[in-house]
């Protein structure tokens, strides 16, 4: 049960843009988080606080990096320490070795050991427990590895497999639940600056309402549009191929991961239009379909004619919960969780919605006053009322 490598290389690419906008991030790129995690360094945001920085430290002074290594050597026992975080933050020495060790072949070679062992070794092994087998699977994955809080949020998955009649349904209705509560998790974090992030659990919401589980290029990831030419490759996967891994043993010593695409997927994307007549030798001149057009589909709602436009998102959402895709009880209770969480924001609103209606009541009424005394009082206006003559015979003495 094995994940090919080019599936990888796309976990790879959507988290890095996700993290760098670029799908190849750069080695030294240096950064100080105001999310309190201290130093973000390298191409996959090692953070001081989560200690991935230590450990990209580690492997470069162990692999025989000399740039920047006396200064690096010396702060390495404190590295995954919270109490230094703010002290190493502002530690332009330390920030100025971390560069210089970036712009060595060494300090690439520890971070892509420390992002193969650290997080997608443990995604793949995670996938593969559950007998997940899709791309998009194996990249929501990866990416909660690299974010954080995978563990939190997949114990309040509550799909079971027992529901469905095969394990790839399963796994759809798994992962589709599992990103629709990290984005309820996110957003119920108190720091501003994670709900900043639900960008990541929206493109694989997206990607999931395409039913895109192959993941197949080009998709567009956080405004940057990832092609097959982005994906990058890693100098530890290169050096594995041949064996059909990617990197390191993890400490389970999980089984090796395969590198050759299977005979269906060597596609990487279809023909689209007018591919299928030029495979075919086609070119002839175009003739047109001879057929009726299909009026729209119509649909009413509590008796309310829904709009066009509407009427395939609201089949399509239909047919999500008929398979099994998505839960009306889990949504409830996800809304139920963010109102829970932002209690004091849901009432504010309702607070600014009946101050809303008061002030349209009060204008309302007051402008209707003042049509009022305009309308009573010559002087306040031009309008004058003439009577209208009557005409009539002598006999018509009703009128």
């Amino acid at each position: 049960m094995s994940f090919s490598r080019k599936d990888i290389l796309k976990a790879f690419a959507i988290v890095h843009i996700f993290e760098a906008s670029r799908p190849v991030g750069r080695v030294d790129a240096l950064a100080v988080l105001a999310d309190g995690a201290g130093i973000s360094y390298g191409f996959s945001q090692f953070t001081h606080r989560s200690g991935s920085l230590k450990k990209v430290c580690q492997k470069y002074l162990q692999l025989g990096g000399t740039a920047g290594a006396e200064v690096i050597k010396d702060r390495l026992p404190h590295l995954a320490d919270a109490s230094f975080i703010i002290k190493y933050s502002k530690d332009d020495e330390l920030k100025n070795a971390l560069r210089a060790a970036g712009k060595t072949a060494l300090m690439r070679q520890a971070q892509e050991h420390v992002a193969i062992t650290s997080y997608m070794n443990p995604a793949i092994n995670a996938a593969e427990g559950s007998s997940f087998t899709l791309p998009l699977s194996l990249a929501v994955i990866y990416d909660s590895f690299n974010h954080g809080g995978y563990t939190s949020v997949r114990d309040k998955v509550t799909v079971r497999r027992s529901d469905f009649n095969s394990d790839l349904a399963f796994e759809k209705a798994w992962v589709t639940s599992y990103v629709l509560k990290r984005r309820a998790w996110l957003l119920a974090n108190r720091k501003a600056i994670v709900h900043k992030t639900i960008y990541r659990p929206d493109f694989f919401t997206a990607q999931i309402g395409q039913s895109n589980w192959t993941m197949n290029l080009p998709v567009v990831v956080h405004g940057h549009k990832l092609t097959a030419k982005d994906l990058p490759e890693t100098a530890e996967g290169k050096q594995e191929e041949d064996r059909g891994r990617v990197g390191p043993e993890t400490a389970g010593g999980s089984p090796a991961v395969q590198t050759e695409e299977p005979a269906a997927a060597q596609t990487e994307e279809p023909a689209g239009e007018g591919g299928e007549q030029a495979a075919a030798g086609g070119g002839g001149e175009f003739v047109a379909e001879d057929k009726p057009m299909d009026a729209p589909a119509t649909m009413t709602v509590l008796g309310f004619a829904v709009p066009a436009f509407l009427v395939p998102i609201i089949t399509g959402t239909k047919q999500m919960f008929t398979d099994g895709y998505l839960n009306a009880r889990e949504i409830f209770t996800e809304l139920l969780d963010f109102v829970k969480g932002n209690i004091k924001w849901v009432f504010v609103l309702i607070a600014l919605i009946i101050v809303v209606m008061i002030v349209k009541k009060i204008v309302r009424q007051v402008t209707l006053w003042v049509q009022m005394i305009i309308a009573a009082n010559p002087n306040w206006h031009n309008v004058t009322a003439e009577p209208v003559p009557v005409t009539r015979e002598w006999w018509q003495v009703w009128k």
